[in-house]
This record gives C-alpha cells, structure tokens and sequence, in this order.
C-alpha cells in the first residue's frame, strides 16, 4: 500500500501517487480497478477531487444507482466555482444515460455554466452536443408525425364517407372517448357498471386522480394538467404567434430552457396540428373518468349523462371528422406523454405511436362523424 500523501486540509494530495494509478486504470477502461483504489482511502480523508473521481469510475461502471447517492452527498460540499459546475455536469450526464433524455443533460449543463461564468470544464462543449443530440430527436419525432399523420389519412379512406357507418348517439359519446376507456369498459354498455370485484381495482385509477367523491370528480376535471393540454399549448403557440401570454424573461433560467424546449415539441407537429389543438385528448380523458366516475358510483345518472352529452357535443362542434380527431388525439397523448416524462421525445413519440394504433384497429375510422 502506497503511502498517503495529504494536504494542508489534511485530505489525500493532488500529488498522491494514486491519481497515477487513477489514471492507469481510467485509460485502460477498468473503472472497477478506480472503484477499488479509492474505496482503499478512508472517506474521511477523501478530498472533492478524489471524491468526483469516485463518482466518475461508478458511472464509466455503470453503477448509476451508486453514483446517484455520491451525487447527493457531495453536492452541499460544493463551494467553488468548478466545483458546483462539476457536479452539475455529472448529474447532467447520469441523467442523460438513465433517461436518454438530452434535456435531462441540457437543464443540468446550463445549471453549471451559470454557476461557473468562465466555464472551466468546457460546459458549454458539452451543452452544445446535447443541443445537436436533441435536434436529431426532434427531426426523427418530425419523421414520425408526417408517417403517422399519412397512415391516419389513408385508413379513414379506406372507406368513403357516404359508406361509413352511422352510430347512435350514446355510442358515439363512448368512441369519444375510446382509448381511455377501451380497456376494461368497452362500447357495448353505455351505463356499464363495474362488478364488485373489480370495483377496487377501477378505484385505483380514480385515486392516482385523488377522486374519491363528486366534489373531487368536479375538481380533477377543471383544473388536472394532464386532461387540460390545450390550455399549455394555446401558450405556446401565442408565444410562437407574436402574442405571447406572458413575459419569458421573467422565468427563471431553467423554466425558460423548458418553455423553449416545449415551443420545439410543438413545432415537430404544429403543421397538422388541428384548429382545436389537442382538445380531442383533454375531453377524451374526461369522457373516459366520466365513465369511470359513473362505474364506481361516484357519479350518479344525471351527473354522468349531463357530462357526457357536454363533453360529447364540444368536440361536435370542434371537428368535422375522426380523421381530424384523430390528430388531435395522437398530439394531446405525445403532449402529456412529453410533459409527464421530464421532456423525454423518444417516449412521446412511442406513447403517439401507440395510441395511433389503437386508433387505427378500432371501428372509428369507418363511422360517420355525427353532426
């Protein structure tokens, strides 16, 4: 064992022999070997050098639950400049590897160059590379809304409107809301109930919603963000117009990074985006926890009846098609899916996909939308 070579702190030396070793071990990529030589040191004499070369062998490991929790220890040990930089790249770069999400990456990055002006670790390099990642991931999320977009189209032409087939109007309610009740409700039962023993398990899904009675029914429906999309993306795209709702330069740096990175997912679509926006997703959310509502006995007939010709009779008015509703739809599902997922496009894009194919294998593009 090599003698310990300290500072004038009384932690390991910038000189210690080990970072030699350190060193040997980081080019011949044996991150294991990193991990052994410094866990040989007695954490008390660690210095943040010796420490954030712990955490660099753990992710080059792949050991990203260990560095996650170095991570946290070290972060209110972070005085410099360089330092808070440090490790906002390395929390910038777990994050990105665990979600494979640039924007995870990007927000930390920036953290990093705010922190340390004059950018000792070339921060902004590596910002830079994440802006380029990003932009390949938006312009594939492009490729794939004209893909799905033309594959809509063509299945609604399958049949010609003079053909499609006419629905009663409880029925078209049901489709309305289609993918959010498809699973367990079905279309057959317009005033389905659930049996008692499956009552818990549809509860469930009202509770992630914090429903447990009608007043919270009430609540979730007007004001929960994940059935309100439009109302974020009418902000977008009045900022995207010239006329923007509010001042971006009054948010603070990463709520600005995330507005902006927000206007480019919307771009990706914004082309066949629908004059009612993604409103077929945020009614079809309600249609569906109506239904769910009603089900479990948290609504009664009036309630339950009065919602779904409200909510039902909207989109009447909004589209003229299911071919347009479609888009609406598969947008608002990429939207929340964006939002809910820290911004991650890829997983937009899959959960876009996958509603487009529910779409695609119902009976909604061979019905006539109804007046």
């Amino acid at each position: 064992m090599m003698d310990l070579v300290l500072d004038e702190n009384g932690l390991i030396s910038d000189t210690d022999r080990r970072y030699e070793e350190l060193d040997k071990w980081y080019d011949l990529d044996r991150a294991d070997k990193e991990i052994e030589l410094i866990l040989s040191v007695p954490r008390k004499l660690w210095s943040k050098k010796f420490w954030f070369r712990l955490i660099c062998a753990y992710n080059n490991n792949g050991d990203y639950e260990k560095s996650e929790e170095e991570i946290a220890k070290i972060e209110p040990h972070c005085e410099k400049a360089v330092e808070k930089a440090r490790f906002h790249y390395y929390r910038g770069w777990l994050k990105g590897e665990k979600t494979q999400n640039p924007v995870e990456s990007l927000r930390e990055y920036k953290k990093g160059l705010d922190a340390d002006p004059d950018d000792t670790l070339d921060l902004t390099g590596r910002y830079e590379e994440c802006e380029a990642e990003l932009q390949d991931i938006m312009d594939n999320m492009r490729s794939a809304v004209v893909h799905t977009v033309d594959i809509i189209k063509r299945r609604c032409a399958l049949v010609p409107d003079d053909k499609k087939v006419e629905v009663d109007d409880e029925t078209f309610q049901l489709f309305l809301g289609f993918y959010q009740g498809v699973v367990s409700l079905g279309f057959d039962n317009y005033f389905a109930k659930c049996k008692d023993e499956d009552r818990e398990k549809e509860m469930q899904l009202l509770n992630a919603y914090n429903i447990t009675d009608r007043d919270s029914f009430f609540e979730c429906v007007q004001n929960n963000q994940n059935m309100n999309q439009n109302v974020y993306l009418n902000d977008a795209l009045a900022y995207m117009n010239g006329n923007p709702v509010f001042d971006i330069d009054e948010l603070e740096e990463d709520g600005r990074l995330c507005f902006l990175t927000y206007i480019e997912f919307v771009k990706t679509f914004i082309d066949d985006l629908p004059d009612a926006g993604v409103i077929a997703w945020d009614i079809g959310e309600k249609i569906g926890l109506n239904r769910y509502a009603y089900a479990c006995g948290i609504l009664g007939n009036s309630d339950y009846v009065t919602g779904m010709l409200t909510l039902s009779d909207l989109l009447k008015e909004k589209f003229s098609s299911f071919e347009e509703y479609a888009r609406s739809l598969i947008f608002g599902a990429a939207l929340l899916m964006f939002q809910i997922s820290g911004m991650n496009v890829r997983k937009a894009k899959d959960f876009m996909c996958t509603v487009t194919k529910y779409f695609l294998d119902s009976s909604l593009p061979d019905t006539k939308w109804m007046k």
